[in-house]
């Protein structure tokens, strides 16, 4: 492994770079300037055979920079893990070339969010996407399928079981359904979603153009047995299954 503490001398970071082994961690490095960016871009654009781990946890990193070096990875294949925000690894093999992507139970932070959308969105395989019982709210939505819903072409199923949404995530769910016009299924079941937003994702759905969605699963969410027939009612001309049972999934 290849540890780089100070980033003053450059070419003494791309001689550590050249040769590192299979983990490059960047320890106590502040990765905020262009040229640093730039630097670590270049590296993995390289596709150096010996190195699979990148560690960037720590790095003050700025969304701007994760937006860049998300995009070298999604042409690099030899890095297979990446510590962003965290100290557990984002499986970067998976999302960037997997069919089916399942990462439940993390606590993702918006700068996870924002690497994985920018690989997701240049995973021309991926179909299902399966982030439940993870920590997300509203901004973290936005973040992951802003751009994603719109570049992911091949993307049939979305779960977010027990994430922990609620109605202000709706927003950013209704351009996922709206804009991606592959997205078939969508699972949000046992979340905190209340009758005044799935009545949102039902009126967007019903005046998309675009929208593929035929099967919503609201289960367990917060929902009276008369909000149920009420949304039922509403489903009947924009989706083929509608779940809203009030009682609990397990």
């Amino acid at each position: 492994a290849a540890v780089i503490s100070e980033f003053n001398n450059v070419a003494e970071v791309r001689k550590r770079l050249a040769s590192a082994g299979n983990t490059i961690h960047f320890n106590g490095v502040t990765l905020k300037l262009a040229g640093q960016i730039a630097l670590v871009c270049q590296w993995l654009l390289g596709n150096h055979p010996g190195t699979t781990s990148l560690d960037l946890e720590g790095t003050e990193l700025r969304p701007d920079g994760t937006r860049q070096i998300a995009c070298a990875m999604a042409e690099n294949r030899t890095v297979h893990t990446a510590k962003i925000d965290h100290d557990f690894g984002l499986h970067v093999s998976a999302l960037r070339e997997g069919k089916s992507v399942t990462m439940i139970n993390k606590n993702l932070s918006e700068l996870d969010c924002i690497f994985m959308s920018e690989l997701l969105s240049r995973n021309s395989m991926l179909s299902s996407l399966d982030l439940s019982r993870s920590l997300l709210n509203a901004k973290k939505v936005e973040l992951l399928f802003g751009g994603l819903a719109q570049r992911a072409r091949t993307l049939r199923r979305v779960a977010l079981v027990k994430c922990q949404l609620y109605d202000n995530a709706v927003p950013a769910l209704c351009q996922l359904c709206t804009d991606s016009g592959s997205l078939q299924e969508l699972d949000i079941s046992q979340n905190n979603i209340e009758r005044v937003g799935a009545m949102a994702i039902l009126d967007a759905l019903a005046n998309s153009k675009n929208t593929s969605l035929r099967t919503l699963n609201l289960c367990a969410n917060n929902f009276s047995p008369e909000d149920e027939d009420a949304l039922l009612e509403e489903s009947s001309s924009v989706l083929t299954d509608l779940d809203v049972r009030v009682g609990s999934t397990g």
